[in-house]
């Protein structure tokens, strides 16, 4: 009986000998979706959404977990649920320990969490000169249309606020989006340069000193990189005079020397009153009777292509076939407010890689305006046909829209919103063409602005109408005009 209880007593001490010496593996884990489905890449979320995150660890009892948010520890139990409560980009980090405290490998997630504003299109208006400053409105990938959202979301005591007086043009780049006005702080709000987050409209900066020039009305801005833009402007004395200049956005100077090329006499050698086109490394520059083309790289002009006297470039935009599409009026005599044509307006297509040119003249019922109250047609491309539209006249006010269709060379008549209920008298500002094929149309009674929407191919009239309290859309544009891939960015 003593043997067998010693060894009992010796199987024991061996038995918890070799508890204690088991080496616990280290913890093989991963991050699971409520579902039990591990992501495949990166989780994209709206703002105010949120998501429970699993821990699954397969080969040992987990003891502790640690969850981490961009470092810093979160929680500790086997599930965590993360709010999208800001957007940005987020990194996730999952660490699971065993009893004897060792880690096994973290797993990671990223998740992207979108603004409202991510995609979607923009309606730029101007406001006016006197009282009313600009405004800039907004419809999402779902169709819900947002009135003031960079008014909403700078509010000051409580009411909305404007990026500044005569809203002119915009850019994205990158996180940001960048808003010019002519006129900046005139009624006590926003600046000449507004940079806002590009997702939220939250303003970022609001850039002043250079820029705040009396001399110039800065009107036109394509963003180069996250250290320069190009701003284009016309003199304050009603427009005699305009150029392009270069904007460090690091310091927020601009300078005070134009772009050799891009300057001189409003309509026949400075800058048109209208956008410029980035393409790649190189930016297209309508300046009067000439196309100037920029080295983004040395802020010099490379290419000039001269139309001849009297003749104006007009608008410019990159087609479906990446070539660069100009409209440029005819030759006429007179004065620029009662000119008589003597040559047909034209559309000029030129290929980006070696600068040559085609031109197709334009039926008699489509030649420019050549007027400094109309120095552009708001000319737009469609992202997903071979077609350009513009406003058609000669006057200063329009009523028609023409399509041009550049694979075939024919140009018609699309529409006219002549007698049309709840449009204004007349056309006003960009137009623009989104994938879907909805042509928006901009138009104004002066105290408000009324967008319009239409068929691409038929001109036939759509369902939607926006209506706004604020004066003259100065353009419509969309997220994807500004994408590295319809830029052609590296």
């Amino acid at each position: 009986m003593k043997r067998l209880f010693i060894l009992l007593s010796f199987l024991l001490v061996l038995a918890s000998c070799s508890k204690e010496n088991v080496i616990l593996p280290e913890p093989e884990s991963s991050i699971v979706l409520s579902d039990g489905t591990v992501p495949s890449g990166d989780l994209t979320l709206s703002l105010g959404e949120t998501v429970t995150l699993s821990a699954l660890c397969t080969n040992v009892e987990a003891a502790r977990y640690e969850w981490r948010l961009n470092t810093v520890l979160k929680s500790v139990e086997q599930n965590y649920t993360f709010t999208a409560e800001a957007a940005g980009t987020y990194t996730v980090s999952l660490v699971v320990l065993n009893a004897d405290g060792v880690a096994g490998e973290a797993s990671e997630l990223t998740i992207v969490v979108n603004g409202p504003y991510k995609e979607g299109t923009y309606f730029l208006l101007e406001g006016n000169m006197s009282n009313g400053n600009g405004r800039v409105c907004f419809i999402d990938q779902n169709g819900t249309f947002y009135e003031d959202p960079y008014g909403e979301a700078n509010q000051k005591d409580g009411k909305p606020t404007s990026p500044g007086n005569v809203l002119q043009d915009m850019f994205l780049y990158k996180d940001n989006a960048y808003f010019i006005t002519q006129n900046g702080a005139a009624n006590g709000q926003g600046a000449r340069l507004v940079i806002a987050d590009a997702q939220t409209l939250q303003a970022k900066s609001l850039v002043t000193g250079s820029i705040d020039d009396a001399s110039v009305w800065p009107q036109h801005i394509v963003v180069i990189d996250e250290n320069k833009a190009y701003i284009r402007y016309s003199s304050s004395d009603y427009e005699s005079r305009s150029g392009i200049r270069v904007m460090n956005l690091s310091t927020g100077v601009w300078s005070a020397e134009d772009i050799e090329g891009t300057a001189g006499a409003f309509t026949v050698a400075g800058s048109t009153k209208a956008r410029m086109l980035l393409l790649g490394d190189k930016v297209y520059a309508p300046c009067g009777q000439y196309l100037q083309v920029i080295d983004t790289k040395t802020d010099k002009v490379v290419k000039t292509l001269d139309f001849g006297a009297t003749r104006q470039t007009k608008d410019i935009a990159r087609g479906l076939d990446g070539k660069v599409y100009l409209l440029v009026s005819g030759t006429f005599t007179g004065s620029f407010y009662s000119p008589v044509y003597t040559s047909s307006a034209t559309v000029v297509c030129v290929d980006p890689s070696n600068y040559g040119y085609t031109e197709t003249e334009l039926p008699e019922e489509f030649q420019m305006p050549v007027a400094s109250w109309s120095p552009n047609v708001g000319m737009c491309a469609s992202f997903t046909e071979h077609a350009l539209f513009f406003r058609m006249g000669t006057g200063y006010a329009s009523t028609q829209v023409a399509r041009y269709d550049y694979k075939s060379g024919t140009a018609t008549m699309l529409l006219d919103i002549t007698g049309q209920s709840d449009l204004g008298m007349c056309l006003y500002g960009y137009l623009g063409v989104d994938r879907n094929n909805v042509l928006y149309v901009g138009t104004t009674d002066y105290s408000r602005s009324m967008i319009g929407t239409y068929d691409a191919k038929t001109g036939a009239r759509l369902e939607n109408t926006y209506t706004v309290p604020a004066g003259s859309p100065a353009g419509i544009d969309f997220t994807y005009r500004f994408s590295d891939q319809w830029l052609e960015r590296e």
